[in-house]
């Protein structure tokens, strides 16, 4: 019992206040491209890749320059662009957009054995940052515990606990 309150008050570290949890739940995953990086994906190779090798080809770039070429030469080439070249890009975002809401669990629907199984994956980062969270801003320890189907070992229930160990 000594050795308890000792190690509760007696750590002499100093925590950084963090700002409030956001529940992975709740953050999109992903944003939609751009036009330009769309382009980029569809088009580095075949059109852009030799243009910014040979205005880099006698400099020696940091990564963040040379991503930054990328992004000049790739608006520059992006305006000069045709009709058709853009209607195409125009096309694959509209994919992207598609498969993205159809992984995306929406109001009233089912969600699929993935997206399911992606959100038990992210429950780890979710019960430690909420528990983190709680002790940060109450002192307080939390200790969460969650079952049920678990879909890649069959949907046979499976049982997980998370402790707040800072």
């Amino acid at each position: 019992m000594l050795r308890t309150w000792f190690r509760w008050r007696g750590n002499s570290t100093i925590r950084k206040k963090a700002g409030s949890v956001i529940l992975a739940a709740a953050i999109p995953r992903s944003r939609q491209l751009q036009d330009t990086e769309v382009y980029s994906k569809l088009f580095y190779e075949s059109k852009l890749k030799d243009i910014i090798e040979e205005e880099s080809a006698d400099k020696t770039l940091t990564h963040a320059e040379r991503l930054a070429k990328i992004v000049e030469v790739t608006k520059r080439e992006w305006s000069k662009e045709s009709d058709q070249v853009k209607a195409q890009v125009e096309a694959t975002k509209l994919k992207l957009r598609k498969e993205h809401s159809e992984n995306q669990p929406s109001e009233g629907k089912v969600p699929s054995a993935m997206q399911y199984q992606a959100a038990i994956d992210n429950l780890s980062y979710t019960a430690t940052a909420f528990l983190r969270h709680i002790k940060q801003t109450t002192n307080w320890t939390g200790f969460m515990v969650f079952g049920g189907p678990k879909p890649d070992i069959g949907d046979d229930i499976a049982i997980t606990s998370y402790v707040d160990s800072c």
